[in-house]
């Protein structure tokens, strides 16, 4: 009797982990978070950020549009087509999430009201 309570328990236990698993897995903000967190490394791969910080820094801020789209543009036209993938993967990611969070915070500040 013993064992089949152990062997009920295990089966239950092993569906509860499954269900678990399968809910982190469908929601939105996991797969969100999983392909922001591979576009950065992947973008901090291919880009050597300290040389474009430095760029940036050392180009006139009226000029700062300029040097975005010329590195697009030199990204492009050089072939790096995963710089660029990762590029506007994070920004589009990291758009969605503060839109998530300042319709979160205006909610709870709506409810509290």
């Amino acid at each position: 009797m013993e064992t089949v309570n152990k062997r009920l328990h295990r089966r239950i236990m092993y569906r509860v982990y499954v269900s678990f698993m399968l809910s982190i897995a469908e929601h939105r903000f996991f797969w969100q978070g999983f392909l922001f967190g591979a576009a950065l490394a992947l973008f901090g791969r291919l880009v050597h950020v300290t040389a474009l910080t430095d760029n940036a820094l050392s180009t006139p801020l009226l000029e700062l549009p300029y040097f975005v789209v010329g590195a697009f543009q030199h990204a492009f036209s050089s072939g790096e087509f995963l710089t660029i993938l990762a590029t506007l993967v994070i920004l589009t990611v990291g758009v969605s999430f503060a839109r998530a969070f300042v319709r979160l915070t205006l909610l709870e500040r709506h409810r509290a009201a």
